[in-house]
């Protein structure tokens, strides 16, 4: 890797990085002798096309996760990969960039590096439109690598969520969900759950550009692979929703949306589908009075949710009967249950 010949150097790339892929152990003891800062030092000092892409390949590969972080300290790869990002158009390079990143994302990184990491962030924007935009089979795991990393930030990170919005992340998404590939439909939806999750102002784009509507629709009509995904975006947007929001989420159609996910057999998702009525119900009985609650009970009841609800309540698991229980004493009875208080749930707003 010393080599003065580029040849010579992707050749001593490929070895380790073939021997680093077989196992986690190999892959350390590879960066525990120094690979590292060697193959750092010669992607910083090439232009060469072939040597770059190969060498964000080996970046890669030993990004990936688990990873132990002292055994890259005190190098810096999220710096080379972004300066490498901020000047390529390769399709393969950009891939190998974000896949990388995201084995770096889920390690311990420190405040510059995030720092780092976040200046790429309208160049990663620009990835999804363009590639998103012009989808062919070549283009397909450029999309999905970039989309997993943008979702992997966004995930719990209320900065990266504003700063993201602020660059246009919505309507890219938002355009990806009419993508032909159900892959990319799903990894969107994902990446749009967790700007969901967060205050009522990021959900404005989301409202605003059409994207909500979509995945109602998605949530309703795709295969379930997305499905799930879209059910986690609008169910994590009844938790911070304002009056309007609410409003608008009925008129979507997302009540009945969520009612049809009550007689899937997985739990999580059911699960989510209960605190998504519940959120509807409490909220609207709160911001908009007991008439508008009613109106939501009685869309929950001619959808077929309320049936549902009932033979929930029968459930095996513990926290879906509690829920089902819950809603029918609160909303569909005569006792009254306080909700500013959990019902028995865990919050599961997460990467999922």
């Amino acid at each position: 890797m010393n080599s003065k010949d580029d040849k010579l150097k992707e050749q001593a790339i490929w070895a380790l990085c073939n021997i680093s892929g077989e196992s986690t152990s190999y892959r350390d003891s590879i960066l525990a002798h120094g690979m590292l800062p060697i193959l750092l030092r010669v992607l910083g000092s090439t232009t060469n096309p072939s040597l770059i892409r190969n060498g964000c390949w080996a970046l890669s590969i030993l990004m990936r996760s688990p990873l132990d972080f002292s055994l890259i300290t005190p190098s810096n790869p999220s710096e080379t990969i972004c300066n490498i990002m901020k000047n390529t158009e390769d399709p393969e390079t950009i891939k190998y960039s974000c896949q990388a990143l995201a084995g770096l994302n889920e390690s311990t990184l420190t405040e510059t590096q995030y720092t780092t990491i976040q200046s790429i962030f309208p160049r990663l924007v620009q990835f999804l439109q363009y590639f998103g935009f012009t989808l062919r089979s070549a283009n397909l795991e450029v999309v999905v690598s970039s989309l997993r990393y943008l979702g992997s930030i966004l995930a719990g990170n209320k900065n990266e969520v504003q700063l993201a919005v602020s660059l246009g992340a919505v309507p890219a998404l938002g355009k990806l969900l009419s993508a032909e590939d159900p892959v990319i439909r799903k990894e969107a939806a994902w990446a749009l759950s967790n700007i969901t999750a967060e205050t009522a102002e990021e959900l404005k784009p989301v409202f605003n550009s059409g994207v909500m509507a979509r995945l109602i629709f998605l949530g309703a009509k795709d295969r379930i692979e997305v499905r799930r995904e879209c059910i986690w975006a609008v169910s994590n947007a009844t938790t911070n929703m304002n009056a309007e929001q609410l409003n608008a989420l009925v008129e979507l159609g997302a009540v009945e949306m969520l009612c049809g996910f009550l007689e899937i057999m997985d739990v999580r998702v059911l699960s989510i589908a209960l605190e998504g009525i519940i959120n509807f119900l409490k909220n609207a009985k709160g911001m908009l009075g007991e008439e508008q609650m009613n109106a939501i009970a009685l869309r929950i009841e001619d959808c077929g949710g309320l049936k549902a609800i009932e033979h929930l309540q029968t459930h095996a698991n513990t926290h879906i009967y509690q829920k089902a229980i819950a809603i029918i004493e609160n909303f569909f009875g005569s006792e009254e249950i306080d909700f500013s208080e959990p019902i028995n749930s865990t919050s599961i707003f997460d990467f999922h």
